[in-house]
C-alpha cells in the first residue's frame, strides 16, 4: 500500500476508521500488509532540518495509528516504512493481480478523489517490483 504523508494526514487520520478497520480484518486473516508512506517535497535537495521533520511526523503518525487503530509495526504481517520523495501515483496492490489507483483531489490535495480499481496482473507485478525496489532501497523505518 502507499500513502502520502503531511501534516494534513495526521489530522484526518481520525476519519479513516473504515479503511483502517478493513486493513485489521486483513491481517486477522493473515494477509500480509507492507505500508510505505511518501513525504510530499519539491525536488530540491532536502536539508537536515526537513529530513528531520519528516521523521519526527512518520513517527507522530506511527503513534496516532497505534493509539487510534492499534496498528503498529510490532504486529505480524503489518510494517511501515516511508520514503524522501513523492510517489508520483499512489497506489495498492491486492493478491498479485489487482491495483487500486489512488487520485488525489486537485483542490485538497490531502484527499484522495477517487480510486480506480484495475483487474491487471501485468500491471500488478510491473508496480509490485517497482514497489519492492522502492521498498528495500529508499524506505526508512
Amino acid at each position: 500500500m502507499t500513502g502520502f504523508l503531511n501534516e494534513n494526514t495526521l489530522k484526518i487520520l481520525p476519519q479513516a476508521k473504515p479503511f483502517y478497520k478493513g486493513i485489521l480484518i486483513a491481517l486477522n486473516r493473515g494477509i500480509q500488509i507492507k505500508y510505505l508512506w511518501s513525504i510530499e517535497f519539491d525536488e530540491r535537495p532536502l536539508s537536515e532540518e526537513q529530513k528531520s521533520r519528516n521523521e519526527n511526523l512518520f513517527k507522530k503518525l506511527s503513534k496516532k495509528l497505534k493509539e487510534f487503530f492499534n496498528l503498529s509495526s510490532n504486529i505480524n504481517e503489518f510494517e511501515m516504512r516511508y520514503i524522501q520523495k513523492k510517489i508520483p501515483t499512489f497506489y495498492d496492490i491486492f493478491d498479485n493481480n489487482r491495483v487500486l489507483i489512488k487520485l488525489q483531489n486537485p483542490l485538497k490535495p490531502w484527499q484522495i478523489f477517487a480510486c480506480l480499481n484495475v483487474l491487471d496482473p501485468v500491471l500488478a507485478y510491473d508496480l509490485t517490483e517497482k514497489y519492492e525496489n522502492m521498498w528495500l532501497f529508499d524506505a526508512i523505518k
